[in-house]
C-alpha cells in the first residue's frame, strides 16, 4: 500500500462496494488491472470503473500517456469491459527457432 508506483481505487456506490482498479505505474504507462465484487458482474460497471480510473489518473498521475492491460481472450466479460471503455486490443506474438 505504501508503494507509490502503485495506486489502488476502491469504487462503492449505495449498495456498497462494487470493485477496485490496481495501476501498476511505470512512467509514461499505466498497467490496469480491475477486480469487481462478485454481485456486482454483469452489471456494466467494469467500463464506467475503468473510465473513472482514467479521470482520476489524468487529475492525480498526469504523467500517464497510455494505459494498457493484459486479458486473456477467452475472458469475454473483461473483453467487452474494456472495448467499451475505449481500450482497443493489440495482439504481439514473438517467436524463435529452434534446433
Amino acid at each position: 500500500l505504501n508503494d507509490p508506483a502503485t495506486a489502488l481505487l476502491i469504487a462503492e456506490d449505495g449498495r456498497g462496494p462494487v470493485g477496485v482498479l490496481r495501476y501498476d505505474l511505470k512512467e509514461p504507462i499505466a498497467m490496469v488491472s480491475i477486480y469487481l465484487v462478485p454481485d456486482r458482474h454483469g452489471q456494466g460497471f467494469g467500463s464506467v470503473l475503468l473510465r473513472l480510473g482514467e479521470e482520476w489518473l489524468a487529475r492525480h498521475r498526469p504523467e500517464v500517456r497510455r494505459i494498457e492491460a493484459e486479458v486473456l481472450a477467452a475472458n469475454n466479460p473483461s473483453m467487452v469491459a474494456f472495448g467499451e471503455a475505449g481500450y482497443a486490443a493489440v495482439k504481439h506474438t514473438l517467436s524463435k527457432e529452434t534446433g
